[in-house]
């Protein structure tokens, strides 16, 4: 993933994102969160990045982050899975922060 996004960050136009320099900020930042109480909390801002990586790189580049992708479900049949799942809890914390709201007169 750190070539990738290194690779990626050389291409003129490249998203602000993932420019080279940025790499060291990403790397503090993930290294504070597998040290924090919610490792898995790395997911998403990790492959955000991958992805915007690999997006502007050649197909090749993308082999590892298929791979990612299939072992986290997040292609075909898991993917759907998983945004149902998402789409169920945006449903729930909706309807909690609506009663917190009416509850406060808000």
């Amino acid at each position: 993933m750190e070539h990738a996004f290194i690779a990626a960050g050389t291409y003129p136009g490249v998203d602000q994102r993932i420019v080279t320099p940025r790499l060291r900020y990403y790397k503090l930042a993930f290294e504070s969160m597998l040290a924090g109480e919610m490792p898995q909390a790395i997911v998403w801002p990790l492959m955000l990045t991958w992805t915007l990586s690999v997006s502007v790189l050649p197909p090749t580049w993308a082999e590892h982050w298929r791979s990612a992708c299939k072992l986290l479900g997040l292609e075909g049949a898991g993917l759907e899975e998983k945004m149902a799942q998402v789409d169920h809890f945006l449903d729930s914390l909706e309807e909690t922060l609506e009663k917190r709201s009416a509850s406060l007169g808000l």
